[in-house]
């Protein structure tokens, strides 16, 4: 690598997206779960000693220890599909690399965005997080609810904004652990940016809606 490339390699083991990260050879103090624990957080310490997102991010924090968030880098994100590549600060790089291990580590209230990781799309705006968002809550909502006598189902938007209530929720307090995770503010930073953007699905669901009609005028004609 050339001096001051980062590389990191995510994987994923099982048809389950959970995160193949690198075991630590010593956990962090504030991975353990009692450690500014999330008030929504329905995991104990009984079974459960560390924090899964903190335990998977760690490797990653550390890199980012003495960075500062508005430092500028150049990003290639390569996948099986394709090669995505943009300038950017730190903080929005981190952010999309972050939100992909948090989504993949076995925390039970963000496992509703797991499925997102599979078609992860880095650097995602505000309404295309918003699309995929929707997309995905709406599929799942096909696949999982029993049909109708006249094959069709009914779409429940109602629990969409709970959820990511409740995903904002983990954001928020996560960020308490992230503080003794960076001396400079990368860490921190990129966890709130991806949280902004999550806050956003939620509070404009009813405008990106109506925005979206425009796209599928085609199909009102069938219905």
């Amino acid at each position: 690598m050339m001096e001051g490339e980062k590389l990191f390699h995510l994987s994923w083991t099982g048809k389950h997206l959970t995160a193949a990260v690198e075991m630590l050879m010593t956990v962090p103090d504030w991975a353990n779960l009692s450690y500014n624990q999330c008030t929504n957080c329905p995991l104990s310490e009984n079974k459960n000693k560390y924090c899964p997102i903190a335990l998977n991010l760690n490797n990653l924090t550390e890199k980012f220890f003495s960075i500062y968030s508005h430092e500028r880098v150049f990003v290639v994100v390569t996948t099986e599909d394709r090669t995505y590549k943009k300038r950017t600060t730190v903080e929005e790089a981190l952010g999309s690399l972050m939100g992909i291990i948090m989504v993949t580590s076995g925390c039970p209230v963000l496992d509703h965005l797991r499925p997102m990781a599979r078609f992860h799309l880095p650097f995602s705006s505000p309404l295309e997080t918003s699309i995929r968002s929707l997309s995905m809550y709406i599929l799942t909502q096909y696949l999982f609810n029993n049909k109708t006598e006249s094959n069709s189902i009914n779409i429940d938007l109602s629990d969409f904004e709970k959820i990511y209530a409740e995903i904002s929720n983990v954001n928020n307090d996560f960020s308490k652990r992230l503080r003794a995770a960076g001396e400079k503010d990368a860490n921190l930073s990129a966890l709130t940016n991806l949280d902004c953007n999550a806050t956003l699905v939620s509070f404009t669901l009813e405008d990106t809606l109506n925005d979206l009609k425009q796209y599928y005028s085609a199909y009102k004609r069938n219905l």
